[in-house]
């Protein structure tokens, strides 16, 4: 299953009061994936660090995907559109993705990506895409929206079920519990050796 995590779900326009930064997409992806390691027993492969997945170069995990032994795996892409931007050319895009979900459906795996926006992930993939989801940052004190990347106050995380479309909030989860997971100021970077970290 292919499961994609954006902070701006509509590919033909864009409005200007969103906040695709800091809207919880890492958060939403860690929290899935730590349900699939805990209820289904699933080894999770991540391009970031988490305390319960094995951290890998995203060009490494796609290695195990199409090359390892690994089966009944969760596969974790942070700042997916970055990952597809190292590809270069065109048709090697094409191949990568067809591949890529072809080679998951067989192996048992599902896919996690986070993008800010849903446009910046190739058309392949968008189709591919089983389930979107676009969380979005809420104040505890008054339940309002909040567009801000750093805020004082205390925010939940809504995540809302975008494809197939459910018009209420699927899950709501805490940053403080979740957070616990995961270095949330990691920065995702595939050229140097290892992540850097803030």
């Amino acid at each position: 299953m292919l499961i994609g995590i954006v902070g701006y779900p509509e590919i033909d326009y864009y409005y200007k009061n969103i906040n695709i930064r800091g809207c919880g997409k890492t958060l939403t992806m860690t929290y899935y994936l730590f349900q699939s390691h805990k209820k289904e027993q699933k080894t999770i492969l991540t391009n970031y660090h988490t305390s319960f997945s094995r951290y890998m170069k995203s060009m490494d995990i796609v290695d195990e995907i199409f090359n390892g032994d690994l089966t009944n795996i969760a596969v974790g892409f942070d700042e997916f559109q970055e990952v597809l931007s190292s590809l270069g050319e065109n048709k090697k895009k094409v191949k990568f993705y067809s591949k890529l979900v072809n080679q998951s459906r067989k192996k048992s795996t599902d896919i996690y990506y986070c993008s800010p926006l849903f446009k910046d992930i190739h058309n392949r993939l968008r189709e591919k895409t089983n389930i979107l989801l676009n969380p979005t940052k809420h104040h505890y004190t008054d339940f309002k929206k909040c567009f801000k990347d750093s805020c004082p106050e205390k925010h939940y995380i809504k995540v809302n079920m975008y494809k197939p479309f459910y018009k209420e909030g699927m899950k709501y989860l805490k940053p403080e519990i979740v957070g616990k997971y995961y270095n949330t100021f990691e920065i995702i970077n595939e050229d140097d050796e290892e992540n850097e970290l803030a």
